[in-house]
C-alpha cells in the first residue's frame, strides 16, 4: 500500500514538472502575440504580449521586447528594415537624401511626441541587448531619426532634411545628443568590434564618430557626418 501511494505521487509530480511553461514557451508565446498584431499602422497595444515574458531575461526575450516596439509604433520590424533599404534604394547617390529618407521611413511617430520619442529609446535599449546586428543597427537609426524630428520642427513624423539635421546640431539638448551618441556607441562596440559578422559599411561609419568617450559628443558627431557625409561610406 506505501509503494503504491509512494508511486502515485511520483508519477503526480512529475506530470506537474511536465506541464510547467518554460521560459522558452513563454518567448514562443510572447511572439505569436506580436505575429497577431504585426500589419497594424497605428499606435498598438502590445502590452498583453509583453506581460507573457514579464520577468524573462535573455536574448530571446529581449528581442520580443525589441520587436515590440515596433509593433506598438505600427511599424513591423520587417516591414521597417524593407522600408530602410527601399528609401535607399530610391535615393541613389543624392548627396545625404538616401540616408535622410531611410531615417525618415523608420523613425517613430505614432502617439505623442514623448510616446514616439520613448519607444525609440526602448527600442534601442532591447534591440541591442538582443545582440541582433541588424536590428541593433536599425533601432540606431530609429532613435536618431525620432530625435531629429521631435528636436527640431516639432511635429515628429514627416520627412528628414538637411535642415532637420543643421536645426538638431545647433539646438537639440546635450541629453538628446547624448541618447543618440550613446546607442551608437552600444551599437558599434556589441557589433563592430571581435564581430565576424559584423555589417563593414555602417561599422566603417559608425568607428568615425565613437572615438570620444562622450555620448553627447559622439551624438553631435553623427549629426555632422549624416549632414555633410564626411563618415566613410555615406
Amino acid at each position: 500500500m506505501k509503494k503504491t501511494i509512494a508511486l502515485t505521487t511520483l508519477l503526480s509530480l512529475l506530470t506537474l514538472g511536465c506541464g510547467k511553461e518554460t521560459d522558452a514557451d513563454k518567448v514562443a508565446d510572447a511572439q505569436a502575440c506580436l505575429d497577431g498584431k504585426a500589419g497594424a499602422t497605428t499606435l498598438t497595444d502590445v502590452s498583453d504580449c509583453l506581460s507573457k515574458i514579464k520577468g524573462i531575461n535573455g536574448k530571446g526575450a529581449e528581442l520580443i521586447r525589441c520587436v515590440a516596439t515596433y509593433v506598438k509604433q505600427g511599424k513591423s520590424a520587417e516591414g521597417t528594415i524593407t522600408s530602410l533599404f527601399n528609401a535607399l534604394d530610391n535615393n541613389p547617390g543624392t548627396p545625404n537624401q538616401d540616408l535622410m529618407a531611410g531615417m525618415s521611413a523608420i523613425s517613430f511617430s505614432a502617439g505623442s511626441q514623448t510616446i514616439a520619442k520613448s519607444d525609440a529609446g526602448a527600442a534601442a535599449t532591447h534591440c541591442q541587448a538582443s545582440n541582433s546586428p541588424g536590428l541593433s543597427m536599425l533601432s540606431t537609426l530609429t532613435l536618431t531619426g525620432t530625435i531629429l524630428l521631435d528636436g527640431t520642427d516639432g511635429s515628429g513624423g514627416g520627412a528628414i532634411d538637411s535642415t532637420d539635421v543643421n536645426t538638431c546640431i545647433s539646438s537639440c539638448s546635450a541629453e538628446q545628443k547624448a541618447l543618440i551618441g550613446s546607442a551608437a556607441q552600444s551599437a558599434y562596440n556589441q557589433n563592430c568590434v571581435d564581430s565576424k559578422d559584423a555589417p563593414g559599411d555602417l561599422c566603417t561609419q559608425l568607428g568615425a564618430v565613437v572615438g570620444s568617450n562622450d555620448p553627447a559628443t559622439v551624438g553631435n558627431s553623427l549629426l555632422i557626418c549624416i549632414r555633410d557625409r564626411t563618415c566613410p561610406g555615406f
